[in-house]
């Protein structure tokens, strides 16, 4: 158990001051017996203080949190189990739980005395404020010596911890479909049966149950053959989230928390019909080649931080490797301050080829290279945030210098032209997009990827 240090009380440094007054006075005039009750007052007060440095050791705090895993706004239980691990009875002390202020009150209980080897439970409520990992505790507990003189807080060391998901919204029935919605997984070579088992046929080998030949195959190759069942093909889809601190904000800024919530949302939405999911982000890069789950998204989300400009291109990139294989690609981005309007006339343009052909996409703008990440025969959509709306300029040079040869590619838009300009060089490669002007749920702003014209301006 760590501890604190000791504070004398009142009484605590009325003893101490009254018996040095008096031991001061006692060698002065020579009275012994004054000397020596002022020798006992400090040797007292300096005994307590001795005592109280001792670790108290007798406590010992387990915690068990119901749900362990919630969302923001969720409420959960904690119960804290209070074990008196001492063989005589603890006294009573005044004790306070240690808690992040996103998950509420700071609860204090007094905590009556203990007999050796039992144990107390004390229950109280979170409800967390904003997602992440939360630590719970250390317990506080105020403890005093039987004189009274000394008065100290210690603390009871606690590993124990609270994981808040992002909020996950149902986007309903909208759906994102594609000719080349990509695939992932074993594709049977040979199909026996069109129904609700996926089957193939395959050689008979050694071990199998006979009870799986399919005579029918058998009859017609002459060899023995079996049914295999397979796991059917998985859609293939790419979700992107945009962590630049340039275009979102800093953490815990409302339009970066918008977008965790609409990746999330996106992600559980696309898991539950079927795809095959690839979350990419700072965090991910690593492993997004790898199909991730629900779960496993929003545990990453929970923990996902605003990131530097730099790595925005290798984040577009792992995302327009993967998309390269087919599937749909969701983006959830920014509006970027770096939009070149040489690249925005050229993005006015109707002729796509002509766009592509240009170098809309080669040069090096953030929605061009964004932009490029859609691959003909792909469905495409992006979510673009409005900095101005969400009460962020968007403006990088307040984070970071400017990139240096900035003015070789013409001026760029700082004063909100950024958001069209964005969409128009998306909507030009054929993205869908729709702008979030932050008053929109992030239902409404999916439903309206819908729309017959791939969405909002």
């Amino acid at each position: 158990m760590a501890r604190r240090e000791s504070i004398l009380t009142t009484r605590g440094q009325s003893f101490l001051s009254a018996g040095v007054v008096l031991l001061a006075a006692g060698l002065l005039i020579g009275l012994g017996d004054l000397t020596r009750l002022g020798l006992l007052l400090v040797g007292i007060a300096l005994a307590a203080v001795l005592v109280g440095r001792r670790s108290p050791s007798w406590l010992q705090a387990r915690r068990t949190v119901s749900p362990d895993v919630l969302t923001v706004g969720e409420h959960a239980t904690v119960d804290l189990a209070l074990t008196n691990v001492d063989r005589r009875r603890s006294p009573l002390v005044v004790a306070q739980e240690q808690l992040a202020y996103v998950l509420g009150d700071r609860p204090r209980f007094v905590l009556p005395g203990i007999a050796g080897g039992q144990v107390r439970h004390v229950s109280y409520t979170v409800r967390p404020t904003a997602r992440g990992r939360y630590r719970l505790g250390p317990l506080l507990v105020r403890v005093r010596d039987a004189f009274g003189l000394t008065s100290r807080l210690a603390q009871v060391p606690s590993d124990d911890a609270i994981l808040v998901l992002p909020v996950v919204v149902d986007l309903g029935d909208t759906r994102l479909t594609s000719a080349g919605s990509g695939a992932e997984g074993t594709v049977p070579q040979m199909v026996a049966l069109h129904g609700a088992e996926n089957m193939s046929i395959r050689e008979y080998r050694l071990g199998d149950d006979q009870r799986r030949i399919h005579w029918p195959a058998t009859a017609h190759r002459g060899e023995p053959m079996v049914r295999q069942e397979e796991r059917p093909a998985l859609r293939r889809a790419v979700v992107l989230l945009d962590s630049r601190r340039s275009t979102l904000g800093p953490d815990g800024s409302e339009a970066f928390e918008w977008a965790v919530s609409a990746v999330a949302s996106v992600v559980a939405h696309l898991d539950r019909r079927g795809f095959a999911v690839h979350l990419v982000t700072d965090d991910t890069l690593d492993d997004c080649a790898t199909a991730t789950t629900t779960d496993a998204a929003l545990e990453v989300l929970a923990l996902a931080r605003v990131g530097d400009d730099e790595t925005y291109p290798e984040v577009v990139r792992a995302a327009a490797d993967l998309a390269s294989l087919g599937g749909v690609v969701v983006a959830v981005v920014g509006a970027g301050d770096r939009v070149d309007d040489r690249v925005v006339d050229r993005a006015g343009d109707k002729d796509r080829g002509a766009v592509a052909s240009s170098g809309a996409a080669t040069d090096g703008s953030d929605a061009a290279v964004l932009a490029a990440a859609r691959h003909p025969g792909t469905t495409s959509a992006a979510l673009v945030l409005d900095p101005a709306a969400f009460g962020h300029d968007g403006s990088r040079s307040r984070h970071r210098p400017s990139r240096p040869h900035h003015h070789d590619r013409g001026p760029a838009r700082h004063d909100g032209g950024d958001v069209s300009a964005t969409v128009q060089v998306l909507r030009a490669h054929g993205w869908r997009t729709v702008v979030v002007q932050g008053s929109e749920s992030v239902d409404q702003a999916w439903a309206a990827l819908d729309h017959p014209d791939g969405g909002r301006r």
